[in-house]
């Protein structure tokens, strides 16, 4: 062979090995779901889910029986240990106010977390590195990661693995697994999903029910209480609310009140059993819903709330949904006088 064709053999090899270890290395660019299943498992024998980033944890849930039936989220941040400081930051360096700690919560999960939950039945990867050396994972980010996930099922912990931190959270996230240090590529929006838990998977519906699963409501306020039935309404309108008394004639200002009461804004999604950091607070309108009589759900609206944190009073309200209280949007003292209004008026 010549020094000619020697050198193109070998420009040749030299390109090919290069493209192979770049096709080793990229992202899929679309990667087909289920192309590695990670972790094989029914959804009838998946229980629990862990995910936990350092002090913070967040555990998916399935429940199956009584009022609490569904998907359930525990919210937590562990205390963690003082660095030993004087308190004095060192020259040139600026001090970091540390996160606000936020309470242990336990809530609901909503519509995007039952398909995080469902995406562990079976867990699936968009592709499977094998086992890498340690600078590999370094590399990685697996190395340095506190970010772990726990996959419970029936018989108690069924899987661990420890999961990468990408640079400016820029890329899909790598797993390790514990058992058998295979890397994969987690190709879904699982671990972003589970870092924003507390804003991206809680439930934050008053009510499951809609409006036409009622026919009739109760208004309560103070010692007043009032029924109303529910009209239906021409195709595409509104339906309308009369009084029990006086069914045929429709009242507008007690369907328009009753419409802020429906579409209340939930801005904080409290845990059960958990209390606002200005203590329990005080029903003032309760509104319960029926069909042929017989209960569908119902909501407590509590009186304004002076906030530790601002000037604004806190409103809080809870329903047959709700883990507990949840805070809503403040709409005034209105509210509540015209509450009293129609609770009063016969």
């Amino acid at each position: 062979m010549t020094a000619r064709g020697a050198a193109i053999q070998g420009t040749l090899a030299l390109t090919a090995l290069l493209a192979a270890y770049a096709t080793w290395q990229r992202q899929p660019d679309k990667a087909a779901a289920g192309d590695v299943v990670v972790l094989d498992i029914g959804r009838n024998d998946l229980e629990r889910v862990r995910y936990q980033d350092g002090p913070k944890s967040v555990d998916l849930e399935r429940r199956n029986e009584g009022s609490e039936k569904g998907l359930w989220l525990h919210l937590a941040t562990r205390e963690t240990p003082s660095d030993g400081g004087t308190g004095a930051p060192d020259a040139g360096v600026v001090a970091v106010a540390p996160e606000p700690k936020v309470p242990e919560r336990e809530v609901r999960g909503n519509d995007q977390a039952e398909k995080v939950f469902d995406k562990f039945t079976p867990l699936r990867a968009s592709r499977s590195l094998g086992v890498l050396d340690e600078a590999k994972r370094r590399e990685l980010g697996l190395e340095s990661s506190r970010k772990r996930l726990e996959v419970f099922a029936r018989g108690g912990k069924h899987a661990s693995y420890v999961v990468s931190v990408s640079a400016l959270g820029a890329g899909a996230p790598y797993l390790q697994s514990d058992q058998d240090n295979r890397v994969y590529l987690l190709g879904s929006s699982i671990a972003s999903d589970l870092d924003a838990a507390s804003t991206r998977l809680v439930d934050r519906r008053l009510h499951a029910f809609k409006p036409s699963d009622y026919d009739s409501l109760t208004v309560k306020v103070d010692d007043k209480q009032r029924e109303f039935v529910q009209i239906s309404a021409e195709t595409n309108q509104p339906q309308k609310l009369a009084a029990k008394k006086t069914p045929t004639k429709p009242d507008d200002f007690a369907r328009n009140w009753h419409d802020k009461i429906l579409h209340l804004v939930v801005t904080e999604v409290l845990g059960k059993g958990e209390v606002p950091s200005a203590g329990e607070p005080k029903v003032a309108i309760r509104v319960d819903y029926s069909r042929r009589a017989k209960p569908v759900g119902w909501i407590e609206v509590s009186q304004p709330q002076k906030s530790p944190a601002g000037p604004a009073a806190d409103m809080f309200a809870r329903t047959e949904h709700t883990a507990g209280w949840v805070k809503v949007h403040a709409v005034g003292e209105d509210l509540l006088k015209e509450g009293k209004k129609i609770a009063s008026e016969q």
